[in-house]
Parts: C-alpha cells; structure tokens; sequence
C-alpha cells in the first residue's frame, strides 16, 4: 500500500477507530461530526472511503458523484440508507459492522421489554407531574410469557438468550433459519401467523427489504391477542406506523415501544409521537460507549484489511473470508481470473453460459469468491478492464445475458486432489479449461477440450490448433524469430482421438497481425488465437 487513501467519515467517527488508521502513514482520515448533502456531493469526488451511520443518505447521486470510491462503510447493521445495488453495480464494495453494535441493541430490546411491562417511562411522567398513582401503572410479569421473536439473526439471537433468562417461552420466525439452530437456541420455531397470534410480547430484529417493509400491518394486528405489547428496535418501515398508532389509540393492543421509524427524525406529523401506551426513543439501539467502540474498531479493521492485505471482510456484496482463508485460496483467485480471461479471448461471442465445476476437496472451501474472479477474468475483455470487478462481476454476467452454473463434486475420480474446471457455452462452440494447485501453491492448466498438458500462463501467449503432421512445429518458430517475436516455452499436446494437436507459444509480446496471417496461411493450421492476460 503505497499511494494515499483518503476516508471521510460524515457522521463522526470514535477515537479508538481513528487510532488505528493512525498506526498507517498512508491513511488520510477526514472527521465531520455531521456533514450536508450539498457539502458531501460537493466532496465525495476527493475520496476513496465513505464510512457513514443512519444519518448520510448514500444514494444514486452521491454514488455517481464518488468516482474515487471503493469503499462504502457503514458504521452498524442497518444498510436501507445506502443503494447497494446501485453501489455494486459501480464495482463499490460496501461494508457494515454486523456484531459491534449487537449486544447494545439486544440490552436496548430489554429494557423497552422492561419499560412495556412495567408502564415505567409513564409512572415516571406521572411522578414529575406531583402525583402518587400507583393503580393506574400496574403492570405485567414476564416470567412464563410468550415473546416473539421475529428475525433470529445475531441480535435476535441475543434477545432471544436472554428472554429464556427470564423464564419466558420463546417463538421464533425466521425462514432462513433451520429447526436445528433453532432448537440449539431453546427457540420454538413457527410460522410468522402463529407468532402473531400466540405471543404476548412481540420483538422485531429484520432488516428493511421489500418482503419486510410493511410486515406488520392493520391485517397482522387484528389477529394478535388484546393484551399484546410490540417492540421495534430494528428499522422503521417494517412496522405500518399509522395502522400501530389506531391500535395503540383505540386500545386493540395494550402497548408499543419503538426505537425506529419510517423518516428520521420523525415528523410532528407522525402518529406515534401522539399514540397512547406507546414508548419512543431516538434510535438509541446503537448508542453506547461500548457500541461505538465496537463499530469503529470493526469498520476501522475491515478497511485496512482491504487497502493493506487486499482482503475483503463484513462486506454485504461480496464474500467475506479471513485473511488465512483468502491466503490460503489465493492460487485458486489469481488462476481462476486467468482461465476466466484465456476462455472469453476463445470464444467468438454470443455466450449463453458459463460453467465452473469443483471437484475434490475445494467444495468445501468458500469458493464464491473464485468464482468471482473467474467471472471477472471472463468479463474484463468483453466489457473493459476498469469497469469490472469481483463486487460486480456477476452482475455483468447477468447483463450480457450469461447463464451462470456453478456446481460441486465433492467425490473425484481424477488424479488430482482437487480440479476446477472452467468452461462456456455459446450458440457456435463450447469450450472448457481444467486448473488445479498442486503442493506449495504450485499452479497449473492441466487440460484444454481434450488436450491434456501443464501450462503455466504468461502475459502474452498464441494458441493454435493445427493438424497433427511433421514440420508445424518448425514452421511457426521461422515464422516467429523472423518477426523478431521471442518464444518463451512450446507446449505440443495431441488429442487422444483425431489426427489434430494443440500448440501453445508463450512470448515475450504479442506478434503483429501480418505475422499471425501468415501462420494462418499455413493449410496444415486451422486456428490461431492470440491471449493477452
């Protein structure tokens, strides 16, 4: 890591994140404790990294506006202030911090549990204004109680744990989760309408998506029980506000405590800031000491991980691995973008598919992030070097209308331990290349169609099928040393069938095209290609 890398964090940043970028001479950190629109858009152009909270919205604009950009950051969970999808599409990698916020939210779900159940925020009202009403704040117990718990990921989880601390029974809903880690949970896991209808209390801890948006609403209140007490320390939007606050009003539920809401600030227009039984707070989930921390400390590690080892961690559009697990694949990724970049300079266009295969033990390595740089190797010759990359590369796949197939095997009937075999299918012809790693992260093609060989690739190298006779060999070499054009290796494999071979020149550049049309001239050779990786 050589050259400057310029961060600004618009909605400040703690001093323990800071710290470490600190440790890097090369790292240029910008702290806003707020920022405008009109100064970010003015600014963004002059930066690599956007590290953000809840409050900078990161849209289309601001994204278009970041030509720098690589890396969006978002210090916490929740990502609905950012387009990720338009983001990705940019070959932006974004970046949240999944647990360093989790505890905090999870202790902040209790104590709005706590808060719910014993009317406490409203006796204390009830205090400052002189009075001594004890009737009218008698509460609940929630020993033995019902909670559900709708989204059993790490905060769920948390609250979860902690809910069967207190003797209470819970449910769980969560369509990604299996019966069997719900169980290791001491959750019961049910459908989303008998959580509704069997809960006392109900807790949400989704993110905001198309299928949560709205997910509770006028239809789902009207099935819960009378005395039911809802939570949303999540996001807002997934809980319809105006249908909450009718119920909380007309006394359908007996109370609500939200943290989040659809736009914040809220409006004064919004119906929960007058809504009966109803506890708010500004988003405070997220807001400790410890939590701040946490997140600055992930975000801050996460980005120096990737402009320092050129690794990517807790990002939400690209596979995250270790730095030992990326280590370790590394001979995998560089050959996998080779072998992707040879079979697109192979084809003749109009892919229609692209399939990858792995065989052995790779299956059970996180091998997403090969395929994506043979998918990058693949589309960096069709669509430009700059513009793809491992964030985007699946997504050109798919806007050139190619077919991805990806499968695993894990049993492996050839001589190598393991062996990726890359290949594609277009309306003219099919093509397919084998590479394995050999010991000491020893990389090689070892088969080409039906041509077995060992090649190492090289920058620049000429393949070319040929009929199987005396005297081709030598007739390209003269060709190509009265070019001036120097040989670096020859490899010569014959097809186990047929009377053709394969030839493959590495060189030290590229041979002009006057020289390539003179091999073709040759009657004995049928096909010539040149590669450039």
């Amino acid at each position: 890591m050589k050259e400057k890398v310029n961060i600004l964090c618009a909605d400040g940043f703690s001093k323990v994140g800071l710290d470490i970028f600190s440790y890097y001479e090369n790292f240029n950190v910008k702290v806003n404790e707020k920022t405008s629109r009109e100064e970010l858009l003015e600014k963004i152009g002059n930066y690599d990294v956007l590290i953000v909270r809840s409050s900078t919205k990161v849209d289309k604009e601001v994204i278009d506006r970041g030509k720098r950009l690589k890396i969006i950051a978002r210090a916490g969970v929740g990502l609905d202030t950012i387009d990720v999808d338009y983001a990705t599409e940019k070959g932006i990698i974004v970046m949240n911090s999944p647990t360093g916020n989790v505890i905090s939210t999870a202790e902040h779900t209790l104590a709005m549990l706590f808060s719910l159940a014993r009317k406490i925020p409203f006796a204390h009202m009830s205090m400052l204004q002189g009075n001594w009403d004890r009737k009218s704040f008698r509460g609940v117990e929630l020993f033995r109680k019902k909670i559900g718990v709708i989204g059993l990921g790490k905060i769920g989880s948390e609250v979860a744990r902690r809910c069967l601390a207190l003797g209470m029974e819970v449910l769980g809903y969560d369509p990604f989760i299996s019966e069997e880690k719900a169980a290791s949970l001491g959750v019961k896991l049910v459908s989303l309408e008998e959580l509704i209808k069997e809960s006392d209390f109900i807790t949400i801890h989704v993110p905001l998506t198309d299928s949560t948006k709205n997910l509770i609403t006028k239809k789902e209140i009207e099935k819960m029980k009378p005395n039911v007490r809802i939570i949303n320390c999540a996001r807002g939007g997934i809980v319809n506000e105006q249908d909450l606050a009718d119920a909380l009003n007309s006394g359908r539920i007996a109370g609500a405590a939200v943290d989040v809401f659809s736009k914040e600030p809220p409006d004064p227009s919004n119906p929960l800031l007058t809504a009966k039984n109803c506890i708010l707070t500004p988003h405070l989930g997220a807001s400790t000491e410890e939590a701040q921390e946490n997140v600055s400390i992930e975000i801050a590690e996460s980005i120096v991980k990737f402009f320092k080892d050129n690794v990517i961690v807790n990002a939400v559009n690209m596979p995250s691995v270790s730095i030992q697990k990326f280590n370790e694949l590394r001979p995998y990724i560089e050959m996998g973008e080779k072998v992707g970049a040879i079979l697109s300079q192979l084809s003749d266009g109009g892919v229609i598919q692209l399939l990858i295969s792995y065989v052995g033990n790779i299956v059970n390595e996180p091998v997403e992030i090969i395929t994506r740089a043979i998918a990058k190797g693949f589309m960096k010759k069709i669509v430009g070097e700059d513009a793809v990359n491992y964030v985007n590369s699946l997504l050109y796949l798919e806007s050139q209308g190619i077919k991805l197939l990806e499968t695993k095997e894990e049993d492996n009937f050839s001589v190598f331990s393991n062996i990726i075999r890359v290949g594609f299918v277009s309306k003219t012809k099919k093509e397919e290349i084998w590479y394995t790693v050999y010991p000491h992260n020893e990389t090689k093609i070892v088969r080409i169609n039906n041509y077995y060989l060992e090649l190492d690739p090289s920058d620049y190298m000429v393949f070319l099928v040929n009929y199987d006779k005396p005297g081709i060999v030598g007739f390209i070499g003269t060709v190509l040393g009265e070019a001036g054009v120097n040989i670096g290796e020859m490899k010569v494999t014959r097809a186990r069938r047929g009377d053709k071979a394969l030839t493959i020149i590495t060189v030290d550049n590229l041979p002009p095209q006057d020289v390539i049309d003179r091999i073709k001239s040759n009657p004995d050779i049928l096909e010539v290609r040149l590669i450039k990786l």
